[in-house]
């Protein structure tokens, strides 16, 4: 039985893997394709990678701070909110 959830799990993780690099190359060339404007797909991906230069600093230091529970309920919450989206 463990075996085969690890199966599923590596399964479904590389499925996912291949969605995410399909969508990095989908949405820009599709962004082209109804614009026409390089500068459009330089601030689409500007703006899809600011949080994730933004973000891991300010939470790193706010968690820090904190006390454990409130560290580990605040991750969970955390990716429960944004880890589908990458």
């Amino acid at each position: 039985m463990a075996r085969r959830l690890y199966r599923l799990h590596l399964l479904t993780s590389a499925l996912r893997v291949a969605g995410d690099a399909i969508e990095s190359v989908a949405l820009p060339w599709s962004l082209l394709q109804s614009t026409g404007s390089l500068l459009s797909i330089g601030g689409f991906v500007l703006f899809t990678h600011l949080p994730w230069v933004l973000l891991p600093p300010v939470l790193g230091l706010t968690l820090d701070r904190t006390t454990k529970k409130v560290r580990l309920a605040f991750l969970s919450y955390f990716f429960r909110l944004f880890w589908p989206l990458r």
